[in-house]
C-alpha cells in the first residue's frame, strides 16, 4: 500500500479524533482572523513570511511612495492587504509588502510606483523602524534557539517515559524524526499507537505513542515499519520486529491476584508471545507470574491483558534505546497466532 493510498483510506475514528478537533480549532481560528482583519495570520503569525521577510530588507524591486505626491488620503491603506502602508509617515514597509500592486490602483495622484529599490536620505523606507524590525525577528530567532533545549522538560520528570514502535532505535530518533503525520495511527491494526500530549515535551506535540490501556503491539505485525514516510520508524522484517525489545515488563505484587489474593490468574502468562511472563509455584503450589527480562519485548500483550483495575498489576516501562533479544531463550513458539483470546 503505498503512502498515499493509507492517506486516502484514513478513517477518523475515537483515538485519532482529538487530533482532528485541534486542528480544526486552528483552522477557525485562522478563518475569524481572516475575516476580521485579512491576512491577519499572514502578516503576524505565519513562519514563512517572517523568513521571507529577511531576504526583503534589500530587495531588487521595491513598491515606492513618492512624498511630493502623496496627500495622505488613506486609500491605498484601506487596499493593502498586507497591512505594511504608514500614511503618516508616508512611507512603505518593503519586509512586508507581497507587491500586490493594490495600492497603485487605488492612488489618483500616482504618488505610488514600482520601481528598483535605491536606498538614500530621500527614500520613503525608515532606517530607525527597519531597524527595530530587524532587532525584533533577531530577538525572536535568539529566543526560539534558547528556549527549544528547555521545551521537552516540560513534562513531568518524574513521568514514565513514552514507549514509541519497535524500528525506532531510540525515543531520540523517534521524536527528531516524526512529523506526527498519523500515518501508523490509522493503520495500527490493534488501535495501540495513540497521539500524545506532553509525554515527549512540547516540542513532540501529537507525536504518537503506545498506549498499553487501549491495545497492545501486535507480535505478527509491523505494518508501521512498512509506511512510516520519514523512517522515524525504521523498515524492519516481521523476524526482526519481533526480537526487538521496546520496554520491560514488571509486576506489583501488592495488587497481582495470585501474589495479593492467593486466587489463580494466568492472563500476562497466557497473552505473553515470548514466554518472557511465564508461571511459577507460589504458596500451596499455586501458578502465580514472573517476568524474565532476557526475552521480553515489552509489547504490552501482558499489561493489556491484566484484569487488575484501576492500576494494572504488570506494567510494561520504556526503554530509552531498544535492544534485541535472544530468540533461542524463548520458551514459547514465535509463530504463536492467536493472542487475542483473554486468558480465562
Amino acid at each position: 500500500m503505498s503512502y498515499a493510498d493509507s492517506l486516502i483510506r484514513h478513517e477518523f475514528k475515537g483515538e485519532v479524533l482529538y487530533t482532528g478537533i485541534i486542528a480544526l480549532i486552528i483552522l477557525c481560528a485562522i478563518i475569524i482572523l481572516s475575516l476580521l482583519r485579512g491576512r491577519y495570520y499572514c502578516n503576524s503569525f505565519c513562519p514563512t513570511g517572517a523568513i521571507l521577510s529577511l531576504f526583503s530588507w534589500f530587495p531588487l524591486f521595491a513598491v515606492r511612495m513618492n512624498k511630493d505626491k502623496c496627500v495622505s488620503c488613506g486609500k491605498c491603506l484601506q487596499s493593502c492587504k498586507a497591512e505594511c502602508i504608514d500614511v503618516k509617515d508616508k512611507r512603505i514597509d518593503s519586509s512586508r509588502c507581497v507587491a500586490c500592486f493594490n495600492c497603485m490602483d487605488k492612488c489618483n495622484f500616482n504618488a505610488i510606483s514600482y520601481s528598483i529599490f535605491k536606498k538614500s536620505k530621500s527614500s520613503e523606507e525608515n532606517p530607525k523602524g527597519r531597524q527595530t524590525n530587524r532587532r525584533s525577528v533577531i530577538s525572536l530567532i535568539v529566543l526560539g534557539i534558547l528556549t527549544y533545549p528547555f521545551s521537552r522538560l516540560l513534562h513531568s520528570k518524574t513521568s514514565a517515559l513514552p514507549i514509541v514502535p519497535p524500528g525506532s532505535d531510540s525515543i531520540k530518533h523517534f521524536t527528531e524524526n516524526c512529523t506526527a503525520c498519523h500515518l501508523c495511527v490509522s493503520q495500527c491494526p490493534t488501535k495501540v499507537l495513540k497521539p500524545s500530549l506532553f509525554e515527549y515535551g512540547i516540542a513532540g506535540l501529537m507525536q504518537p505513542r503506545l498506549d498499553y490501556n487501549s491495545g497492545y503491539c501486535d507480535y505478527n505485525c509491523n505494518i508501521c515499519n512498512k509506511i512510516c514516510p520519514t523512517k522515524a520508524i525504521k523498515p524492519l522484517s516481521l523476524s526482526d520486529k519481533q526480537n526487538i525489545s521496546i520496554g520491560l515488563a514488571s509486576i506489583d505484587e501488592s495488587i497481582c491476584i495470585p501474589y495479593a489474593k492467593g486466587t489463580a490468574c494466568a492472563a500476562c502468562d497466557e497473552m505473553c508471545p515470548t514466554g518472557a511472563t511465564h508461571m511459577i509455584k507460589y504458596k500451596n503450589g499455586l501458578p502465580a507470574p514472573k517476568v524474565d527480562n532476557d526475552i521480553c519485548i515489552g509489547c504490552g500483550a501482558c499489561e493489556n491483558a491484566c484484569p487488575v483495575a484501576p492500576k494494572k498489576a504488570i506494567i510494561v516501562t520504556s526503554r530509552a534505546y531498544h535492544t534485541k533479544i535472544d530468540p533461542l531463550k524463548s520458551t514459547k513458539s514465535n509463530s504463536k497466532d492467536n493472542i487475542n483470546d483473554f486468558a480465562f
